[in-house]
């Protein structure tokens, strides 16, 4: 019966040694505090050792705490040590640090090829996944988060994409983006470890890639200047900045005055369309319809190609935009190509069979095209001094524009007045000896 005793007083003492209260939880992370520590195959000063931890060497609680020759032991897999016990007074916690990682790559899904960023393009239909090697300085598991979105856009901070955990130096992978639609993305991720500490997120650029459009609906990009020097507020004065008339390159404002000179046939001196032309001053592009108006020319809701899309101060913008209306589609949008929207001083497009309807405040007539010919003629500061009319009109080179006029709506002749040859510029058409109670006038272009 005593040796029976005895048992039974050495099983309640082991079990005694198991159950106390610590400093640490299993899967922290600790590391040596002292010279010489050493890892013991067991809770006791009287055990095995196994190996030596040194000062600043690092693992990985696995079990604990656990009391023995008058010490609480933990057991430590060691980073590079074989695992064992260890005493808690030569131990200390080390803070999880959020992981850190590579280049990360979007790749596109049909293929598995890695696009350029920024400015990668994928085709329509195509998905498009992300990835990254993570390095966990804790050893601890990390995965991929990505918020993606069409742009513009808002970005919260919020994931739409993610990849499963993966150990330290292995490659994230996320889910597939699909269904996108045709237009300009952006993206921004961080890695974060399997205890939720994260890195910071790298900022998207404007954009990462783009999703291409079919069926040839991309216009392209024929503004002259493509590369030219943009303007730098640090020197204002920098006459590399300026195009041939008179804006700042690469802005809204620079390619819609190309494409306006473009469509009246003066893309060399002299030009049809500059920032003062007839006295006036288009200035930035908020201000445009107030001044096109001033300056005889039409402004209003009605869209055209060749048009002039228009938003003013702070609608699009602090500074307004302006567009060109390369298409009038039959829900009442149009398709526009632009300069220094979507992306910083580039060319892009927004349209129906991009996945955009673009429906803009105004539209600004200065030289609406007819897809063959000249242009139809814009009236401009129609004036009646005394018996003298006069008017103003842009011109095209090659043709020639007749001042005529009637004196009644049921006339069905029209007398000519006044014919003038097209200069690429704006033309004065005079009517004098204009007497009578009314005389109704237009402007007909025709070939010499």
């Amino acid at each position: 019966m005593i040796i029976r005793k005895e048992l039974l007083a050495g099983v309640f003492m082991s079990f005694c040694l198991v159950w106390q209260a610590g400093a640490f939880n299993v899967g922290d992370r600790v590391q040596c505090t002292t010279t010489i520590l050493n890892i013991r195959s067991s809770p006791s000063t009287n055990a095995g050792i196994l190996g030596q931890a040194n000062t600043g060497d690092r693992g990985t609680v696995g079990g604990g705490p656990y009391s023995g020759s008058g010490y609480t032991w933990y057991y430590v897999s060691w980073d590079t040590h074989p695992a064992g016990y260890s005493i808690q007074d030569y131990l200390a916690l080390v803070a999880n640090q959020p992981p850190t990682h590579g280049i990360a790559s979007q790749v596109r899904a049909d293929t598995g090829a890695v696009m350029a960023d920024p400015n990668g393009t994928v085709p329509y239909g195509v998905g498009v996944y992300f990835r990254v090697t993570p390095t966990d300085p804790d050893g601890d598991t990390a995965r991929m988060e990505v918020e993606l979105h069409q742009l513009p856009a808002t970005f919260t901070g919020s994931p739409n994409y993610v990849s499963s955990y993966v150990s330290s130096g292995s490659v994230a992978t996320t889910a597939t983006a699909t269904g996108l639609a045709a237009g300009n993305y952006g993206w921004r991720y961080r890695v974060v470890d399997s205890h939720g500490n994260a890195g910071a997120w790298v900022s998207e650029n404007n954009p990462d890639f783009i999703v291409q459009a079919t069926g040839g609906c991309l216009y392209s990009d024929d503004y002259p200047y493509p590369t030219g020097n943009v303007f730098n507020p640090a020197n204002p004065s920098d006459l590399s900045t300026i195009d041939p008339w008179a804006f700042y390159n690469r802005e809204c404002t620079s390619y819609c005055a190309w494409k306006l000179n473009k469509a009246a046939r003066t893309t060399s001196s002299p030009y049809f369309f500059s920032n003062r032309m007839l006295g006036g001053h288009f200035g930035d592009a908020g201000g445009w319809a107030t001044n096109a108006t001033a300056i005889g020319f039409v402004t209003n809701n009605i869209p055209a190609v060749g048009a002039i899309a228009h938003w003013g101060y702070g609608e699009l913008g602090v500074l307004g935009h302006v567009a060109y209306v390369e298409a009038v589609n039959g829900n009442g949008s149009v398709d526009v190509s632009e300069y220094n929207y979507h992306l910083d001083h580039n060319f892009d497009v927004r349209a129906v069979c991009n996945g955009v309807s673009v429906r803009p405040p105004r539209f600004i007539h200065i030289h609406d095209a007819t897809g063959g010919g000249a242009s139809p003629p814009v009236i401009g500061s129609p004036k009646l001094t005394g018996t003298t009319f006069t008017l103003s009109t842009p011109t095209e080179v090659g043709f020639s524009y007749v001042l005529e006029f009637k004196t009644a709506l049921n006339d069905v002749t029209w007398t000519p007045v006044q014919t003038n040859n097209g200069s690429g510029r704006m033309i004065g058409l005079t009517n004098t000896g204009a007497t009578g109670p009314r005389r109704m006038y237009r402007v007909r272009v025709q070939q010499p």
